[in-house]
């Protein structure tokens, strides 16, 4: 699943490494390893200036910006709904077998960075993709377990899976997660507050804004993202699609 949360401008900014005092937005400038001049920063759904938020600066005086990011990347969503991953259910596997490997092709094409959300256990399953997007370039980020319904969650086992997650795709990756998408973008009352104390930098997963900002007490980051930039609602399987679009 690939979202675009914005437009096309800028230079190499990844995801990991946005400082964003409030009022305004700033970013500290990384250049991209094989391409300088490559955007990598997941940032709005609209451009800088418009009447709700306040204006910020986007390097080298761009007017927007743009990242690609993709969620879920086995069948552990399927398997953990379904108990198995069989028939139509199969199909979560295409992306660690197939689709994870078209896409890095297509990014090392246009010299596109971007950040992919993959499960604890799906790290830990094929290893061998998760290792890939790394050497190419990318950033992995945390997106649950096995894709829980995540806001049904109990605080110990929540705790628990965090834990998990983490360590395996610090042990996968070499390096600590810095990101986190909770699966379908829920969350507890406890989950930024266990996520700053496992020393993740930002979360992905509120629609309150167009623009990036620090959350209160400034410990973590938000990226908001919009249901109308995400492709899930166009082509997958949601109930009430008008409800995310419209």
């Amino acid at each position: 699943r690939s979202e675009i949360k914005a437009a096309r401008a800028g230079q190499g900014l990844p995801l990991s490494s946005i400082k964003l005092p409030e009022p305004s937005f700033h970013t500290s400038i990384h250049t991209h390893k094989r391409d300088p001049g490559t955007l990598s920063l997941k940032v709005s759904t609209a451009s800088i200036g418009g009447a709700m938020e306040a204006k910020g600066n986007w390097p080298n005086g761009a007017r927007c910006a743009v990242t690609l990011t993709f969620d879920n990347m086995s069948e552990a969503n399927e398997l953990h709904r379904h108990g198995h991953a069989m028939g139509q259910y199969a199909e979560g596997a295409y992306a660690p077998r197939v689709g994870v490997w078209r896409i890095l092709e297509m990014l090392e094409r246009c010299r596109v960075p971007a950040t992919f959300f993959i499960e604890g256990w799906s790290a830990e399953r094929y290893p061998e993709a998760v290792k890939a997007i790394v050497e190419r370039g990318h950033e992995v980020g945390a997106h649950g377990y096995m894709h829980e319904e995540w806001n049904t969650l109990d605080p110990a086992t929540e705790r628990a899976l965090l834990e998990k997650t983490t360590a395996i795709h610090t042990r996968v990756t070499g390096a600590a997660p810095r990101g986190w998408r909770s699966p379908g973008a829920v969350m507890t009352k406890i989950t930024v507050e266990l996520l700053a104390s496992l020393g993740y930098r930002y979360t992905s997963d509120f629609t309150d804004r167009d623009l990036p900002y620090m959350m209160e007490g400034g410990r973590l980051a938000q990226l908001p993202f919009a249901w109308v930039l995400d492709d899930y609602v166009y082509y997958g399987k949601a109930k009430n699609k008008a409800k995310f679009i419209l």
